[in-house]
């Protein structure tokens, strides 16, 4: 129970404290200025408490003089205070300067009790603590001359005060010395941790805006690269979706007309349906990509036999094979199974064997082969067509750079394909590997994870 109370009386002297210290202080303060204010609130409460208790002394033992010298110590360290409260800092100071410089003097010239060491106190305190002034610079230097002064005067105008007070005044001058030098100290601690702490979130805060402006700049990059890839394909497409179109559209109207007749016609609608053919793979291209850049790429994957998917997009490619006279030689297990989405798969076969017969010539054929390679499988298209040089092959995956080659039959495409296949390759566990030589034809690798034998098999 005491000790609870003994508690309770240390929390609530201590808050007192705190208030007493914090006297006068603001929000839009400095540290200099708020470390200012708080050891000026101390010194000046202490200097109050021992001034009147010295008046009190010095009143009652009859030395009128010093007890008022005593008085106006006591009213100047109080003043400060008020004027820290008041707001008024610079005016407390100086009016605090003043007076303890004149008080101390005199005291110590006419009485010799060892309040010339207060001087050397309150010259420390206007170098150090209190605000850059040329008058208190000037008065710091004015005290340690009379403190020099002083030290070797040995002329007394009154009976000197007994030992025992030049002693006590000795000690409160220690205290003060302690007072001053730890509370400095403490605040300087708590100003270092602070600035370290800010220097902390400054350095965190920088890290972010590091990241953050890394960020921004490769978003940047891909915005400025999708803009011009964009532009790209508005300009293939104003110009590779008009033309077929154009074509069929003259073409009806002719027929219409009867002004072409329908074995003509006939002969013309199996060039229209080539060009028409291409512009739905160059459109189906062209969704998928718009889609990724809209919603990004969703997986729906599933085991299904790779077998089944070479099937359906041989069908969807008959016609372009009959109107080059390309055959397909097909190789491999028609029980290897991947695990992947076959809609996603199928759009990448398509656009590997719709370009090996692109840039195969007439009367040639392509080789379709399938190898199970540890946890792979790899789908190979192979043709004998016109090949690549490096150097186009670099550009394939480039997603700066949107080319497409004429292919031997001078067919046209958006030069899109290739680069939504690697990515939906990717998406899926794959890669597409590319080997060219020019003039001797391609070979596109396709490569997919072999379906686990716990996967289930999902409908298609």
């Amino acid at each position: 129970m005491h000790k609870k109370l003994y508690l309770r009386k240390y929390a609530q002297t201590r808050q007192w404290f705190n208030n007493i210290v914090n006297i006068g202080l603001t929000p839009d303060l400095s540290f200099e200025e708020a470390r200012r204010v708080q050891i000026f609130n101390v010194m000046g409460m202490m200097g109050l408490l021992i001034s009147t208790i010295f008046v009190i002394i010095h009143f009652s033992n009859d030395r009128v003089t010093l007890g008022l010298l005593n008085v106006v110590t006591m009213l100047s360290t109080g003043t400060v205070v008020i004027a820290n409260y008041k707001h008024s800092y610079y005016f407390g100071q100086l009016a605090v300067s003043i007076a303890l410089s004149i008080v101390f003097t005199a005291t110590s010239f006419l009485y010799h009790d060892g309040m010339e060491f207060y001087l050397l106190l309150l010259t420390a305190l206007m170098a150090t603590i209190m605000k850059r002034s040329w008058f208190l610079r000037t008065l710091s230097i004015i005290n340690c001359i009379i403190f020099l002064v002083l030290i070797k005067r040995s002329a007394e105008f009154y009976t000197p005060t007994p030992g025992n007070i030049y002693f006590v005044n000795l000690v409160l001058l220690v205290m003060f010395y302690l007072v001053f030098f730890r509370y400095s100290g403490k605040i300087n601690r708590l100003y270092l941790a602070n600035i370290e702490e800010r220097n902390h979130q400054l350095r965190q805060q920088q890290a972010r805006l590091i990241e953050q402006t890394e960020e921004l700049e490769i978003s940047n990059r891909k915005l400025a690269v999708l803009n011009s890839t964009k532009e790209k394909l508005f300009s293939i497409l104003a110009h590779d979706v008009r033309s077929p179109i154009a074509g069929l559209k003259t073409s009806l109207d002719l027929l219409n007309e009867k002004a072409l007749s329908r074995e003509t016609f006939t002969e013309l609608s199996h060039e229209l349906s080539s060009q028409l053919d291409q512009l739905q793979d160059s459109m189906d291209n062209l969704l998928k990509w718009s889609n990724r850049q809209m919603t990004g790429i969703e997986l729906q994957p599933q085991k299904i036999m790779i077998a089944s998917l070479i099937a359906d997009t041989i069908g969807l490619l008959q016609y372009n094979l009959a109107n080059k006279n390309i055959s397909i030689n097909t190789s491999f297990d028609t029980d290897a199974m991947i695990y992947a989405d076959p809609d996603h798969i199928k759009l990448v076969m398509r656009n590997l064997i719709s370009n090996a017969i692109k840039f195969s010539y007439a009367g040639s054929k392509i080789d379709l082969l399938v190898e199970h390679r540890d946890s792979l499988v790899h789908f190979s298209v192979i043709d004998k067509g016109i090949g690549m040089k490096k150097d186009v092959i670099d550009k394939l995956f480039n997603e700066a750079a949107v080319t497409s080659q004429r292919g031997t039959s001078n067919e046209k495409g958006t030069g899109m394909g290739l680069k939504i296949s690697r990515e939906f390759a990717e998406k899926n566990g794959g890669q597409i590997l590319i080997q060219c030589e020019p003039g001797t034809g391609c070979v596109f690798t396709l490569t997919l994870p072999v379906a686990a034998s716990s996967q289930v098999v999902l409908p298609e």
